[in-house]
């Protein structure tokens, strides 16, 4: 069971937009809330002249194919993952909290999104919590899943969408997880996935099936 990806690689400088309505990269935050994973990827990442004259953000774009031994397919995707972001521009927010990071998978002709995530650090346990708090309101009632070492795992689910929220101590001291949450002064790093259930169920059953908490840890 594998996950592999393909030595074609693009690097792309990118931000900003044109002066259409057309949601693009980088002009304003995507809201993740309520997020449907329709995301039009052509447009999003099609401004050219300004990927030519910003090297502040950096976008690698890696074509690869999830391989799923349970019943021998491969679905073909392209991953787009923001590498550089010198001035901290805001890409993404989830409430009252924004993200300067983003990472994107999309089947190989950019016509289905089927994963969006982004990760924050040195969050106080407050913010955590109102982090929770908020995905319920859209999602429902959290699932707790597996226990770390360094932190906890929650997934959400509604229609077709599947939420997922990892969150990790700052702390180096990996056997203190639950004495770190208990204080005040805990700094959490957390990431969260959105991804269709169909794509979680394929990731499920490969090499990767971990990757959308155990693979960002």
């Amino acid at each position: 069971m594998k996950m592999i990806f393909s030595t074609f690689i693009i690097a792309i400088l990118m931000t900003s937009c044109s002066e259409t309505n057309s949601l693009k990269f980088g002009k304003q935050p995507l809201d993740l809330e309520n997020c449907k994973l329709n995301l039009n990827i052509p447009e999003f990442f099609s401004d050219e002249v300004y990927f030519q004259e910003n090297s502040d953000l950096y976008v690698k774009v890696e074509e690869g194919n999830v391989y799923n031994e349970s019943d021998s397919t491969n679905t073909y995707i392209v991953s787009y993952g923001v590498e550089k972001n010198e001035k901290n521009v805001k890409l993404a927010k989830f409430s009252s909290l924004t993200f300067e990071n983003m990472d994107v998978i999309s089947d190989l002709r950019d016509e289905k999104t089927f994963l969006i995530t982004v990760n924050k650090d040195s969050l106080t346990k407050q913010q955590t919590e109102e982090l929770m708090k908020d995905i319920s309101k859209n999602y429902g009632k959290s699932e707790k899943k597996e226990k770390y070492i360094r932190g906890d795992f929650y997934r959400w689910e509604k229609d077709d969408i599947v939420v997922k929220l990892a969150v990790r101590n700052d702390s180096d001291n990996l056997n203190g997880y639950e004495e770190e949450q208990n204080s005040s002064d805990a700094k959490n790093y957390v990431q969260i996935f959105i991804e269709t259930k169909d794509f979680e169920k394929k990731m499920a059953n490969s090499t990767f099936g971990a990757f959308n908490f155990n693979y960002y840890f």
